[in-house]
């Protein structure tokens, strides 16, 4: 239960991750910004070449897949009280 004291992280994957210290979205812009002429393998790869033993940033790519995928997994029955 959420007091009033209590700030909403969002429900979210991308919302909550986005908030992290190790925002990893940041790093793939400027991995593109620094790469123009790398093709999509060649991002991925130097982003995993980054990412790869920080553990920070591989805590916010796991709570971004995990939130999206157990939402998508995860049925939620519609409450029969009102």
């Amino acid at each position: 239960m959420l007091s009033h004291e209590t700030v909403d992280q969002g429900r979210t994957g991308a919302k909550r991750q986005s908030w992290r210290k190790g925002h990893v979205r940041d790093i793939l812009a400027k991995v593109i910004d620094d790469s123009p002429t790398a093709t999509e393998d060649e991002i991925g790869e130097r982003c995993w070449n980054i990412f790869n033993g920080n553990v920070e940033q591989l805590r916010t790519i796991f709570e971004y897949w995990f939130a999206n995928n157990y939402r998508s997994l995860v049925t939620v029955k519609p409450s029969t009280t009102e």
